[in-house]
């Protein structure tokens, strides 16, 4: 079985889109519209990585830090619509494996999730 990938973010036609571009890698997708119905006894560690709306209610650093702290290898994918986020400097910096611009491109999407789907199929094989 392939990874898992968690989507977090209102928009149901963007969380369509990237569920059936996960179809066509080895993937699959949980959906959430929103950080707040995460529900609070979900294993992070279950996930290769978040796709978050950075629109949306942003989660706190320490939100990001613990996600990492519970799995090492995550990759957080922003996407906003800003080219700025002054609150948000260090979560850029240093949590986000990517952070990509609405509309997101789907090409760069599909780069970005098939070496997460490489790189979680390489650890696999590797246990």
């Amino acid at each position: 079985m392939g990874g898992n990938i968690l989507i977090i973010g209102p928009d149901e036609k963007m969380s369509q889109g990237f569920r059936q571009l996960l179809d066509r890698l080895p993937l699959t997708a949980d959906v959430c519209d929103t950080i707040d119905r995460l529900p609070p006894e979900l294993d992070i560690r279950r996930y290769q990585a978040v796709i978050i709306d950075l629109d949306d209610k942003t989660p706190s650093t320490a939100t990001f830090k613990d996600w990492r702290r519970g799995n090492k290898e995550l990759k957080i994918i922003g996407l906003s619509s800003k080219n700025f986020h002054p609150g948000l400097s260090e979560i850029i910096g240093q949590q986000l494996f990517a952070c990509l611009k609405k509309p997101v491109d789907e090409d760069e999407l599909s780069f970005l999730i098939a070496s997460i789907g490489e790189s979680f199929a390489e650890d696999s094989t590797a246990t």
